[in-house]
C-alpha cells in the first residue's frame, strides 16, 4: 500500500474499512468501543472458564485433613497457637477468646469462623432478649451472623471461597466483623435489659 499523505493509510487495518473507491475509512468511535468490549468479554470468559476448572480441581482433591493442616499452618504463621479440636475444627485464641474455623467434610470451599459464647438463660424472657439482640446485631453489622445455638451465642462469618487459599485474604476482615457483631449484640442486650424488655 502506498502512502498518499493521509492518516487513513497509517491506521490499523483492523480499525478501518474500505470505501467504494478503495480508500481506508476510519471506523466510528462506537464501532471501536464495541470491538474492544467484545475482546474484553471474550478474555473475561476465558479467565472465568480457566478459574472454574481450577476451582473444581482443588475442591475435588481437597481432604478434611489437608484443609485442617492448611488452617493450622496459616494461623501459626499469623502468631496464633492453633490446634484441631475433637470435632475436627481448627481452634485458636484471639484477644482472650476461643474461636474456631469449622471444617466441613466434603465442602472445602465453605469457610466459617465461629466465636461461641456460653450464655446463662434463666427464663423464656431471657431467651427472647437473646434472640431479639442477635437479630438486631445480624441486621446491622456487615457479614457477621449472630444466633442462639442451644445455650451458646454463636457469632459467625461464613462464605464460599473461590480459591483454595482464599481464606488468607478474608481472615483479618472476618475477625473484625466477628468482633463488631459481638459488640453490637452485647450493647443491644444491655439496652434491652435496662428497658426491662
Amino acid at each position: 500500500m502506498k502512502y498518499d499523505g493521509t492518516m487513513s493509510d497509517m491506521r490499523n487495518p483492523e480499525q478501518s474499512k474500505r470505501s467504494s473507491d478503495g480508500r481506508n475509512v476510519p471506523m466510528s468511535g462506537n464501532a471501536v468501543i464495541c470491538r474492544f468490549a467484545k475482546m474484553v468479554f471474550l478474555l473475561s470468559a476465558i479467565i472465568f472458564v480457566v478459574n472454574t476448572v481450577h476451582a473444581a480441581d482443588w475442591k475435588k482433591n481437597a481432604t478434611r485433613a489437608g484443609t485442617q493442616k492448611r488452617y493450622v499452618a496459616f494461623l501459626e504463621k499469623q502468631g496464633y497457637a492453633a490446634s484441631v479440636d475433637r470435632d475436627g475444627d481448627v481452634g485458636f485464641m484471639y484477644d482472650g477468646q476461643y474461636y474456631f474455623i469449622q471444617v466441613v467434610e466434603g465442602s472445602p470451599d465453605f469457610f466459617r469462623i465461629v466465636l461461641a459464647t456460653k450464655w446463662k438463660i434463666d427464663s423464656e424472657s431471657d431467651r427472647m432478649r437473646l434472640i431479639v439482640a442477635a437479630n438486631f446485631a445480624t441486621g446491622t453489622t456487615r457479614v457477621a451472623k449472630i444466633f442462639l445455638n442451644k445455650d451458646e451465642i454463636w457469632v459467625t462469618v461464613e462464605m464460599h471461597l473461590l480459591t483454595q487459599d482464599g481464606y488468607s485474604e478474608q481472615f483479618v476482615p472476618s475477625m473484625k466483623s466477628l468482633q463488631e457483631g459481638m459488640l453490637v449484640f452485647l450493647e443491644k442486650m444491655k439496652e434491652l435489659k435496662a428497658s426491662g424488655k
